[in-house]
């Protein structure tokens, strides 16, 4: 039986890393659980997002609130998280 090996690539391109290319074998001719391992890979590096927020042009302003409110919002996660490890800490 001919086996035959298809590779789905995709060249990510972010300012903070070089390029590097995502690779998925696809095996035993199952298609569908390569691509769903290719989306979550994807996900995982913010390709997506980036696509997301590229979609539209945001103003300089517009761009330093929305980042401006990430920063809060992640610091609120970090805050919880330690308050968390704290009380689990306690127990």
């Amino acid at each position: 039986m001919l086996q035959r090996k298809f590779i789905f690539s995709y060249q990510t391109h972010t300012l903070l890393e070089s390029s590097m290319p995502v690779t998925v074998e696809v095996k035993d001719g199952n298609v569908g659980k390569s691509l769903m391992q290719l989306k979550r890979t994807l996900i995982k590096e913010g390709l997506f997002k980036e696509l997301k927020r590229r979609k539209f042009y945001a103003k300089p302003s517009l761009a330093k609130k929305l980042k401006r409110e990430a920063a809060e919002k992640q610091r609120n996660k970090d805050l919880k998280r330690e308050i968390r490890a704290a009380m689990k800490a306690d127990f």
